[in-house]
């Protein structure tokens, strides 16, 4: 199977590399990007080949990964989806709802595999602890993706470009659809930058997600308490703690003893969750099979995105953006 990238930016720059160590499995054809100089350094550095457009690499491949900025999502993965190549795009799968589902009627229509990069599915850490949750009574949940500013990200907003990865995994990890919500928001640069988003299930669980670009520190975190246990998992370590009661009584209850915690730490495997999407994406195609992330989830997760901004706008007079 003959693969290329489509745009060089940070996330382009990792599919290529991943997809150089995939030999066995596809062939990495070559990159197109708007910066020709950007894209033939990086095409030298791999020894692939850099397309002066992108008609020419969509007459070479079977399969595309789209890594373009996302207002250009839509556009580019029409042409793909036009020219009958399978796509795997960037998350969110669209600027706008709308584009987004032209893009799913369109994958439909052509038979063409559209998968959406919510890469963290495919972090060991997040698979492992939906395990643990799915035998808990889970209270509530507390996701915390903190990272500082950076240019790239200047003209789009934290709920899309951050707090969009947690949404997914919320749904992912409860299975569940939220009954009401509310979130709140401030900004320190253009966009929206800082934002804390809580929900409410029907099963009586709570959630609140906390995304922000302005932090000094990059954090990764997920913490959840159950009726019995306190589970805390570190998505950058690929860590996952639980503290359960020992529920140990002594008969002699005038003994020197006191009762502490059990704290289990769990094994997480380690791969590179870059590699096992791409494997997925590939396995998809190959065996016609339907992605895990497919058209339908990247759209679920867009448009809770955008209800959450929208709530925030709601409530901008009252107070709620600053």
């Amino acid at each position: 199977m003959k693969i290329g990238v489509i745009g060089t930016g940070v996330m382009g720059k990792n599919y290529i590399r991943v997809l150089s160590g995939l030999q066995d499995r596809c062939r990495l054809t070559g990159v197109f990007d708007i910066d020709c100089k950007k894209a033939a350094g990086i095409a030298g550095d791999y020894e692939i080949q850099a397309f002066s457009n992108l008609a020419g690499l969509l007459q070479s491949v079977d399969a595309a990964i789209v890594a373009v900025p996302v207002f250009d999502h839509y556009q580019v993965a029409k042409q793909c989806l036009e020219n009958g190549i399978h796509i795997l795009v960037e998350k969110p799968i669209t600027a706008t709802v709308e584009q987004g589902e032209r893009l799913r009627e369109l994958a439909r229509d052509k038979n063409r595999k559209l998968q959406v990069g919510h890469i963290e599915l495919f972090n060991p850490t997040i698979r492992v602890l939906k395990n643990i949750m799915q035998q808990e009574e889970v209270i509530a949940v507390d996701i915390h993706r903190l990272s500082p500013f950076e240019e790239r990200v200047k003209n789009i907003d934290v709920i899309m470009d951050t707090m969009i990865h947690d949404l997914y995994i919320l749904s992912y990890l409860s299975g569940l659809v939220p009954v009401s919500f509310t979130a709140y928001g401030s900004r320190l640069h253009e966009q929206l930058d800082h934002v804390v988003a809580t929900f409410q299930f029907a099963n009586g669980m709570l959630a609140t997600l906390t995304a922000s670009l302005v932090t000094e520190e990059k954090v990764r975190t997920i913490h959840a308490v159950t009726k019995k246990a306190y589970i805390r998992a570190d998505l950058l370590d690929k860590k996952i703690l639980i503290s359960r009661s020992t529920n140990f009584f002594l008969s002699n209850r005038d003994a020197d003893y006191k009762q502490q915690n059990i704290v289990e730490k769990v094994i997480v495997p380690a791969y590179e969750p870059l590699r096992e999407q791409l494997l997925h994406f590939i396995d998809c195609i190959e065996n016609d099979k339907t992605p895990i992330v497919s058209a339908k989830e990247g759209l679920d997760t867009l448009r809770m995105a955008e209800a959450v901004k929208q709530s925030i706008i709601k409530y901008a007079g009252k107070g709620s953006e600053q």
